[in-house]
């Protein structure tokens, strides 16, 4: 079961915050080394042990629970200094997820009457404006 956990910017340096509360739950503290990883729709945060040894990608998490995302991962995710993420906990896994946060229509980009779509929100591409949704019914879509 993934749970959605929070929303942040990441900043000019590739940092996101992640929620204290957050780490305290998958046990990772100030200066605690973390594995970064990432699979099709998430960049995956999980507390540094043994099998991580020859990972890539360990880091610490600094005082202010900041960490740093590979600029390859926001590459892959088109994700930006500024941009916001969203960040989730995958809970039988302990694991932090981190996906792009699109708010606005999937098409058009409109924040005007927009519909979330359910069985897309793992995809992050969860919004729909009215006049999207009404040309693609129109279509034959939906």
């Amino acid at each position: 079961m993934i749970i959605e956990y929070d929303i942040r910017k990441v900043d000019t340096m590739n940092r996101t915050t992640i929620p204290r509360a957050l780490c305290r739950i998958i046990n990772i503290k100030d200066q605690d080394r973390f594995n970064i990883s990432m699979d099709n729709n998430y960049i995956n945060i999980e507390k540094y042990n043994d099998h991580h040894k020859n990972s890539q990608f360990n880091r610490k998490i600094d005082k202010l629970n900041r960490i740093v995302i590979p600029k390859s991962f926001l590459t892959y995710f088109n994700i930006n200094p500024g941009d916001s993420v969203k960040i989730f906990h995958d809970v039988p896994n302990k694991i932090i997820k981190i996906n792009k946060y699109i708010y606005g229509c999937i098409i058009c980009n409109s924040i005007e009457n927009i519909t979330e779509i359910e069985n897309l929100r793992e995809k992050n591409e969860t919004f729909i404006c009215e006049k999207c949704m009404n040309a693609i019914k129109k279509q034959g879509g939906f």
